[in-house]
């Protein structure tokens, strides 16, 4: 009888309208990955490879502290505005209202952390400067484009946060003609850069939506965005967390994996599109497992494919950033199921708080970050760049399994209403 229904079910599918906007999303995500990925080769020519590391290093911990600032009310935009989109604007102006007090907070901590961690990779006053402009900006743009995606706009969601990137880029070409090539200077020139575009994107959305500052605070949106935190905190722990540790043992090291991490976000991007237009419609569904099923097969697909493409096209990376960077090959090859993985997961976390089990995932957030932290603490020091990559693939399957446990048990053993 099930097969017989999701036979029936893949006759019935139609994704034109799907693959569509993953289409329009993928260009805008393609085109902040090509931005990216000339940022990175034009700083790993101007600067050493020990001032990239230290770079990298620095905004590894700084976006620990991203999510912080946006307090999980990126998802709640999300969550809400697709299911009722006449509240986005005052659900806007109410996180707005939340975003300014959690950064000034985060980013002075972020800063100290930092300075904590890495105490000896910058000065006490670039180093500040790094941290606060990128958790600040980063949060603001994050949290104006999420209202997007709420719409089911995703090209505009797209169009936001490859606008910062552009900044960024626009920023080292000028850099590049009037700087010392220092890299201290070059941290002016980044952190100015984003804050004129996050300022610039700001005074256009309130605008274009008559947005108002709210003097009373909604604090009941934090315990909202409380769930949504530790997922998003999680993703980037079990994402950067490794670098600082891996800093210890050499910062060219931090730059290679840096590298490797980004060519396999570009490989990515077509998984991560069609997530992000899959999200919304999840959230508006009253029966997302269901809905999930098929794009869920048709992402795993496409992920396998690519692995196979990210296997033979790995050793380009070789000739783009030189024998500095000779690590990236093997680390390239050795995370290629990363992509599927990050996939999974964060479709059944989506499917979760579509089912209204967002707050029965705290636990296996918490277990995540806990495991990866301790899971780097003890394999990085031991084994290096290989622990990194052992403690990223067992917290990886570590919260899939937990998260799939969480579902079964909260959501088709007790027959939520949503299901």
């Amino acid at each position: 009888m099930h097969l017989r229904k999701s036979i029936e079910a893949l006759r019935r599918w139609r994704p034109g309208h799907y693959l569509r906007s993953s289409g329009h999303l993928f260009f805008w995500l393609i085109l902040r990955a090509g931005i990216q990925v000339a940022l990175i080769i034009a700083l790993t020519r101007i600067l050493s490879a020990q001032e990239y590391g230290s770079f990298v290093a620095v905004l590894a911990v700084a976006t620990l502290f991203t999510p912080l600032a946006g307090l999980g009310m990126y998802s709640v935009l999300v969550r809400d505005g697709a299911r009722n989109p006449a509240s986005i604007s005052r659900q806007l102006s109410a996180a707005l209202g939340l975003w300014w007090r959690a950064t000034i907070l985060f980013g002075l901590l972020g800063a100290v952390a930092t300075w904590m961690v890495l105490p000896n990779v910058l000065d006490a006053l670039p180093l500040a400067v790094l941290v606060v402009g990128e958790i600040a900006s980063s949060s603001l743009v994050e949290l104006l484009a999420r209202t997007e995606q709420a719409r089911n706009r995703p090209q505009r969601y797209g169009a936001m946060n490859g606008g910062l990137s552009l900044a960024r880029l626009a920023a080292i070409g000028l850099f590049a003609l009037v700087g010392n090539k220092s890299l201290e200077e070059w941290i002016w020139f980044y952190t100015i850069a984003s804050f004129g575009y996050a300022g610039a994107l700001s005074a256009w959305m309130f605008r274009s939506m008559s947005l108002q500052m709210v003097r009373k605070p909604e604090w009941a949106l934090l315990r909202e965005g409380r769930p949504f935190l530790l997922a998003v905190l999680s993703l980037r722990v079990q994402a950067e967390v490794n670098k600082p540790v891996i800093a210890h043992t050499g910062l060219a090291a931090v730059g290679s994996f840096n590298i490797a991490q980004r060519g396999l976000d570009i490989a990515a991007l077509p998984l991560n599109a069609l997530q992000e237009v899959l999200t919304p419609r999840l959230f508006a569904s009253n029966r997302p497992l269901r809905h999930a099923a098929l794009p869920t097969a048709f992402i795993m697909g496409l992920a396998g494919m690519e692995a196979v493409v990210l296997w033979y096209g790995a050793p380009l990376l070789s000739y783009l950033f030189g024998p500095a960077y000779a690590d990236v090959v093997w680390l390239v090859r050795a995370l290629i199921m990363l992509p599927a993985a990050q996939a999974l997961r964060n479709i059944l976390g989506v499917a979760a708080v579509a089912l209204d089990c967002a707050n029965s995932l705290t636990g296996s957030y918490v277990t995540s970050m806990a495991a990866s932290i301790g899971l780097n603490l003890w394999l990085v020091p031991a084994y290096g760049l290989r622990g990194a990559v052992a403690a990223i693939y067992a917290t990886e399957g570590l919260t899939t399994i937990i998260l799939a446990t969480v579902l079964v048990h909260h959501c088709i053993v007790h027959r939520r209403p949503r299901v």
